[in-house]
């Protein structure tokens, strides 16, 4: 369980987030809101990535559960080298994690030889959802990766992610079955019901 209570964020000055209340337990949500609305901090500080200027957020009982709670981007990064270089990478500073059965449940063990680098915007997006899998955390935080993919690997990457306790996804498609958090001007509402 993620939560954050009275939480607000400012970032050059102004506040992105104010003073959100938030309880993610088990399950999936859908994080939507337009352009600008907060959905990033949002996630990032869920993700222990940005410090509240006020509030406080736990994950499973801990004030800093990084490692437990892993946040992918938007813009999919990959490392240098490989793809298996890639998927080792978290597991060898964790000390803990399985990369090739990430690898195998998004059907990329047939890339993992292959330079990073030079992989397609939609192969990357699935080796960042992979790196994050691999280190076996308990909650995923994706911020519109799933853009990236075509239909079939979209559901095979959702179908992926239901490994972990908590996973939340910013996306302007809808998500079925998906509890809703909608951000607005920094504040948040939900989570609401399945959509």
């Amino acid at each position: 369980m993620i939560v954050a209570e009275g939480v607000t964020v400012e970032l050059g000055g102004r506040e992105v987030l104010k003073e959100v209340s938030v309880r993610l337990e088990r399950g999936r949500y859908w994080v939507l809101g337009p352009n600008g609305a907060g959905k990033t901090v949002l996630l990032k500080t869920l993700a222990f990535l940005i410090r509240p200027k006020r509030g406080k957020v736990t994950a499973f009982g801990k004030e800093d559960a990084r490692g437990e709670v892993v946040y992918v981007p938007s813009s999919p990064p990959v490392l240098r080298g490989t793809v298996e270089e890639n998927l080792l990478f978290g597991v060898e500073i964790l000390g803990r994690g399985d990369p090739y059965w990430a690898a195998e449940a998004l059907g990329i063990e047939g890339l993992l030889k292959r330079k990073a680098k030079e992989l397609s915007s939609g192969q990357r997006a699935l080796v960042a959802l992979a790196r994050a899998l691999a280190v076996k955390p308990r909650a995923v935080l994706v911020d519109e990766t799933l853009s990236y993919l075509d239909e079939d690997n979209r559901s095979l990457a959702l179908k992926a992610l239901e490994a972990v306790e908590v996973l939340a996804v910013a996306s302007h498609s809808p998500l079925e079955g998906f509890r809703v958090l909608k951000v607005k001007g920094g504040r948040v509402e939900g989570p609401l019901q399945k959509a």
